[in-house]
């Protein structure tokens, strides 16, 4: 299965997390997005063949491009990585149904794990 990836053109931790991705994931299992754009022209194709979405906004704003087309994302799991902490934004993740929400400012480890913990369940 493979995992759509996201990370925001201004994203902090976008490439550290990817490198950190790769130890569960292989490389050609990982489909990259930077751009809000090219994630929703990929989420209106078939999905049955993504296990999860790992999305990291770089922006404030480029969560709310996000929040827009929320209704794409209702049949992934998501890990969502909000780029700063921001009550309104906290609240409006819990609009896209993420199984995990954390910060940029957190450690990537705990991303890295629970998809770990996704994939080996769409496995078994």
């Amino acid at each position: 299965m493979k995992v759509l990836f996201f990370a925001g053109e201004k994203s902090v931790i976008g490439e550290r997390l990817q490198k950190a991705m790769e130890s569960v994931v292989n490389r050609e299992q990982i489909e990259i997005m930077h751009n809000v754009g090219g994630l929703s022209e990929r989420l209106c194709r078939p999905v049955h063949d993504l296990a999860a979405a790992v999305l990291v906004p770089g922006t404030l704003e480029e969560f709310s491009d996000i929040l827009t087309i929320g209704d794409l994302l209702t049949s992934l799991r998501i890990i969502l990585v909000l780029p700063e902490r921001d009550e309104e934004a906290s609240s409006n993740a819990l609009d896209l149904y993420p199984r995990f929400t954390t910060y940029a400012d957190q450690n990537s480890d705990e991303v890295v794990a629970v998809l770990e913990k996704i994939l080996n369940r769409q496995v078994n």
